[in-house]
């Protein structure tokens, strides 16, 4: 019987002390969360955390949080107009992958690299590999609503784009990129509609 009390006193004890012990984890996450706020924004807040890691949330239009993740990766979040959400990550080597959120609509879209500019809905990007590369411009959340691929004599380096803008209300994008084997500085303005 004195077994019994005792292990029943022992089990009580052990789960008042995780009870209370998380009690106050959960008030210090709080408190170091407040002060390690690197970047906020109206729709993002991006944390440090321990070492080379960053938390980063992303609000809906009511202030809840619909995506939460932490990366050691670099990490830049930006707003494409008043609604866009960008979340770009960075892979190394230059590789960046960037991923929206709408907060307008409550959707996000896929994942895409080799991002040279955005407008509004619309992003442009080098899509392909090597001699068949090309520039594609599409809608961020549904390429079924806006979808073009340019063919351009993009060089085989790296990144061939200097420079990326959409002008005229999305209209029209101009590149000024590196054509051919023999990396000529070319520029062309490519229209939308």
């Amino acid at each position: 019987m004195k077994k019994n009390i005792c292990k029943i006193l022992f089990l009580l004890i052990v789960l008042l002390g995780l009870f209370v012990n998380r009690k106050n984890d959960t008030a210090i996450d709080k408190a170091v969360t407040k002060q390690n706020i690197l970047e906020q924004g109206k729709y993002y807040c991006i944390y440090k955390g321990p070492l080379t890691e960053v938390t980063y949330h992303i609000y809906n239009s009511e202030g809840e949080i619909v995506l939460e993740e932490t990366t050691d990766r670099p990490l830049e979040i930006a707003m494409i107009g008043n609604y866009i959400v960008d979340v770009s990550t960075g892979f190394g080597t230059g590789i960046i992958e960037h991923r929206y959120y709408d907060v307008a609509t409550d959707c996000f879209s896929k994942g895409f690299f080799d991002v040279i500019a955005c407008c509004d809905e619309l992003i442009a990007y080098i899509g392909g590999e090597n001699q068949e590369r090309k520039i594609v411009v599409e809608n961020i959340f549904d390429d079924t609503l806006f979808y073009k691929e340019y063919k351009l004599e993009l060089s085989e380096i790296p990144m061939p784009i200097n420079e990326a803008s959409f002008e005229n209300k999305c209209s029209v994008l101009k590149v000024n990129y590196i054509s051919g084997e023999e990396q000529v500085e070319e520029e062309i303005f490519l229209e939308l509609q």
